[in-house]
């Protein structure tokens, strides 16, 4: 499945919707559009699939949150949105087009594929597991999940995970 892709296009569906309302460019605008639409549907989809996946279980030994460093580092590419240009040139959207690529590679090789608020929105809250195994998880989850639980998840990428009862 294309997950990386995916977390990374629904990761910032809600910038690519803010430069939609921002620009008067009709192609700009559509474009932009159709690219946060695409992150929400793709990430719904992409969940539903994943979570029809077989599930590992392992014994939790320690979680944490996902750090304020993480969450800055995310969130610093939405200043963009408001920087975006009612009527851009073309090398502006040359520039915007750098700066995406830019950022979608930072953002897939810093781990930050863990911070999506798409998934925050409909109850999922990223944390670090570390299990009795010694393996060190990023998990989303909608379950309080503490030391010595039992942890049952499905696996969207590498080392993330998608928790389940």
């Amino acid at each position: 499945m294309l997950i990386r892709p995916i977390m990374l296009l629904s990761a910032y569906a809600p910038a690519f919707l803010i430069v939609a309302l921002r620009t008067q460019v009709v192609g700009l605008r559509i474009a932009a559009a159709a690219l946060a639409v695409a992150g929400l549907v793709g990430l719904l989809v992409a969940v539903r699939a994943v979570l029809r996946q077989t599930i590992g279980a392992s014994r939790i030994s320690a979680v944490e949150p996902i750090s304020a460093s993480d969450v800055v580092a995310y969130l610093f590419p939405y200043g963009f949105a408001f920087l975006v240009e009612p009527r851009p040139t073309t090398l502006d959207l040359v520039a915007y087009a750098a700066f995406v690529v830019l950022t979608g590679v930072i953002y897939v090789r810093a781990r930050l594929l863990r911070i999506n608020p798409i998934l925050l929105a409909i109850g999922y809250r990223p944390v670090r597991v570390q299990t009795n195994s010694g393996a060190t998880l990023d998990v989303f989850t909608r379950l309080l999940l503490l030391p010595g639980d039992e942890l049952r998840t499905a696996t969207l990428a590498d080392q993330l995970r998608l928790a389940r009862r």
